[in-house]
């Protein structure tokens, strides 16, 4: 292979940046992507915002991991349980609701034009509409097993409560 820092620069397919490439050591430190030529704080914002996400996702399930140790340690195993099935079925019933359709409309806004508040405005009212209709039914469901027996609210054992 031809050392191209002896080369002359003027042949058309040849540019400076070859020519700095071909003669850096080899034994250089492999930089990391998005840090910038000389490694410092000049990165890329993609890739610091991907670390921020990654970061986020780590501090929230070491909270989450907490929470629930803690919880596993003060209430009652009844308790817990209640507790975590209601919040499976919270994130069930806002996995199954998220229709605000962000994607759509962030490919159908830049295009829309003149209708781009008529868009929204559907677009949002048509969500909010599927959304309490599955409210709706969920709150249906949850009526069916546990029928009120006439006591008190504050008669009934709730979080964290002895049993009477």
């Amino acid at each position: 292979m031809a050392d191209t820092s002896t080369q002359d620069t003027s042949e058309p397919g040849l540019s400076a940046r070859t020519e700095e490439r071909a003669v850096e050591p080899a034994g250089r430190r492999l930089r990391l992507p998005g840090r910038g030529k000389g490694g410092g704080s000049d990165g890329s914002p993609l890739f610091r915002n991907a670390f921020a996400l990654m970061l986020n996702t780590g501090i929230s399930a070491v909270l989450g991991v907490g929470f629930w140790l803690v919880a596993a340690r003060y209430y009652s195993e009844e308790s817990v349980g209640r507790g975590s099935a209601a919040i499976a079925a919270m994130k069930l019933l806002a996995g199954l609701t998220a229709v605000t359709l962000t994607g759509a409309l962030a490919r159908f806004i830049p295009v829309a034009g003149r209708t781009t508040g008529r868009l929204v405005l559907r677009t949002y009212a048509g969500s909010s509409v599927i959304v309490a209709a599955a409210a709706g039914v969920f709150l249906l469901t949850l009526a069916g097993g546990d029928r009120p027996t006439g006591r008190s609210a504050g008669s009934r054992t709730g979080w964290g409560s002895p049993p009477r």
